[in-house]
């Protein structure tokens, strides 16, 4: 694993309006502390932060300056029950402060789907670079009186369209075979170039690469893999790693490049212990948020360890407020 130098940094952006917080972090290298400080500290969703963290690279103080300007938006992989809100599904979009923003019925109800059923997940999210609309997809496959069959592999409009078909987001890659749905994981559209990164659910062999696609991987709709699976995680020093990875089950870009994401397996690093499936991770090579911690705002009745996490996206305040008029 590379070692920072006094100069490097990474960012991580969450919600609340803390100022700033300094830290030293523990034997184990766990700055989830200072971070969720800094989150109870703020005001509800609407006025951000933007958590930046610095590394002496001796082993000493690291420090965490916030300003104002960005929000989390994320969903479970277990429904949970809120003291503050009541029932939650995985299906509902939730920010980091303890807010639905949106229920999965408000974010399926343009899709046409009759007769009226049961929360259909969300498994990806991301935003429009044009107008910062919500982009979406389900857990499962379902029929829809408008549109037709709809995939869960397929990437769905907020209003009721089906943005990209599974093939059309791999068309690129030249996949062979080239009809299957090799199912949507974890999505991110870079607002800068407007390509559509994803994660797939099943391998699919590239013939344009002459490589497989792996669950893990984060890939491009340009026809590229942004980073494999392995790259994501070379910053952690995992104790027996496996080879055929950990997945990739949620991730979002920060506006100076870095990644962040979670996991479909947990794993045990030698820096931060036993890191779970749920957990925020930073391609840098540190877990930010803990799962329990970004749940806590919620105070969920079940005594769960891990209620997953499947959809993230770190998101500006003018798209929060675009987001948030959004028609029910």
């Amino acid at each position: 694993m590379r070692r920072r130098t006094s100069t490097e940094r990474a960012v991580v952006f969450l919600g609340g309006g803390a100022r700033a917080a300094v830290s030293r972090v523990d034997r184990r290298g766990l700055i989830r502390r200072t971070i969720f400080t800094a989150m109870l500290a703020a005001p509800l969703c609407g006025q951000g932060v933007q958590a930046v963290e610095t590394n002496t690279g001796d082993g000493g103080p690291q420090q965490l300056i916030v300003e104002p300007g960005y929000a989390l938006w994320f969903s479970t992989e277990f429904g949970l029950t809120s003291a503050q809100i009541g029932a939650v599904s995985d299906g509902d979009l939730l920010t980091d402060r303890g807010r639905r923003l949106r229920t999965n019925s408000q974010l399926t109800r343009h899709l046409g789907i009759m007769p009226v059923v049961p929360d259909i997940g969300l498994d990806a999210l991301g935003l429009t670079p044009a107008t910062a609309s919500l982009l979406l997809s389900c857990e499962i496959d379902i029929f829809s009186e408008t549109i037709g069959p709809l995939s869960h592999g397929s990437l769905l409009n907020f209003h009721g369209l089906v943005a990209a078909t599974n093939q059309q987001l791999t068309s690129a890659f030249v996949p062979q075979p080239g009809d299957v749905d090799a199912g949507l994981d974890a999505f991110h559209t870079d607002l800068q170039t407007g390509e559509l990164w994803f994660s797939l659910e099943t391998p699919l062999f590239s013939q344009a690469l002459g490589v497989s696609l792996e669950p893990g991987d984060l890939c491009s709709s340009a026809g590229y893999i942004v980073r494999t699976n392995a790259q994501l995680l070379e910053n952690f020093t995992i104790l027996n790693p496996v080879p055929e990875g950990y997945g990739l089950d949620a991730v979002t870009r920060l506006p100076n490049g870095g990644l962040l994401f979670s996991v479909e397996e947990d794993f045990f690093d030698l820096r931060h212990g036993p890191v779970g499936h749920g957990d925020i991770l930073s391609d840098s090579g540190h877990v930010l948020v803990r799962n329990l911690d970004l749940i806590r705002p919620f105070q969920p009745f079940e005594d769960l360890g891990d209620f997953g996490l499947d959809a993230l996206q770190v998101v500006p305040l003018p798209a929060l407020g675009n987001a948030t008029r959004m028609a029910p």
